[in-house]
């Protein structure tokens, strides 16, 4: 059973405008950071049917649309400035769609914000639920609870999907997960709700690791999970995990291998995605000279996600 919590959004008074833009795949990544660094709460990625779409409207069928909101205060020509000069800049490097801006009145703000991000089952019996939605989970089915903001991090991504169905496969009782780049935290809530234990997760955007806390403060985990404010270069850690998640760029995966070996028990898996196909031999090959190798791959929607293991031979 499924139903709306009564819900606010901090009593904001003042009206919105919805930005958004349809883009090919390889756009996302960078337009997502640029949506989620200057919008209200974080951004929507939303896949785009294609069946609905006049292929005479444009010579490229975007694949996906974005879309965040801004507050119609002091700030907002700044932060529209910026997200415009963005989007001027990486159409010099290929076809995008234009900006499109929406008018939204106070009072319909938060049923709008809502609809981006429904109730989602994923993998073998996840189920992740936004925190305004109450809900009966089913036999087996495990709930994660949390405040969406940018849809990287709450599992509507193929990346968190794709890690989500490799966690549900590989995580047992005890073990210890370190995810770095952990947005939403959704990974490590995942991970603990199956059995891990002392969990840790990093991130260099101080409001993705306030977000963070949130939602293991929501999933009652805040006694397992340690989120810290960090850099991949920057972080010491004296403790071994069983289970590595790297879900960023294919350049962060590949140029820190040997570092996150070091975290990995002499048996640990590492899961890395957050790239396009597109970069998939570049990845292999960084991946083949160092101490690792592929169990398996998942592409889902154009992007990877693999599974890794410590080549002990």
């Amino acid at each position: 059973m499924v139903k709306l919590k009564n819900w606010e959004f901090g009593g904001f008074n003042l009206d919105w405008l919805e930005v958004s833009i349809e883009v090919p795949s390889e756009f996302v990544e960078p337009l997502s950071n640029i949506f989620f660094r200057y919008g209200f709460k974080g951004v929507s990625i939303e896949t785009i049917n294609e069946s609905s779409k006049n292929i005479s409207e444009t010579s490229n069928l975007f694949s996906t649309k974005l879309t965040t909101y801004l507050l119609k205060d002091r700030s907002l020509d700044e932060k529209y400035g910026y997200i415009d000069i963005s989007v001027k800049l990486i159409s010099q490097l290929g076809n995008i769609g234009e900006i499109q801006t929406k008018d939204i009145k106070n009072q319909d703000w938060d049923e709008i914000w809502k609809k981006h991000f429904p109730l989602l089952k994923i993998g073998k019996n996840s189920v992740i639920v936004p925190n305004w939605i109450e809900y009966e989970p089913l036999d087996e089915e495990v709930v994660i609870r949390l405040e969406p903001g940018m849809a990287f991090g709450t599992g509507h991504h193929p990346t968190t999907k794709g890690c989500i169905e490799f966690l549900e496969d590989i995580v047992n009782t005890g073990d210890r997960i370190i995810d770095i780049g952990c947005g939403s935290a959704v990974l490590l809530i995942l991970g603990c709700l199956n059995g891990a234990s002392d969990s840790v997760g990093i991130d260099i955007d101080q409001f993705a690791v306030k977000g963070a806390k949130s939602n293991i403060d929501i999933n009652n985990l805040s006694d397992t999970i340690s989120i810290y404010e960090n850099s991949i270069e920057n972080f010491n850690s004296q403790d071994s995990f069983e289970i590595c998640v790297v879900n960023v760029s294919a350049e962060i995966v590949v140029d820190n291998l040997d570092f996150v070996e070091n975290l990995l028990t002499k048996d640990g898996s590492l899961i890395v995605s957050g790239f396009m196909k597109n970069k998939l031999d570049f990845v292999r090959d960084k991946i083949r000279s160092s101490r690792f190798k592929i169990i398996e791959e998942k592409n889902l929607e154009g992007w990877m996600t693999l599974l890794l293991s410590k080549d002990n031979s």
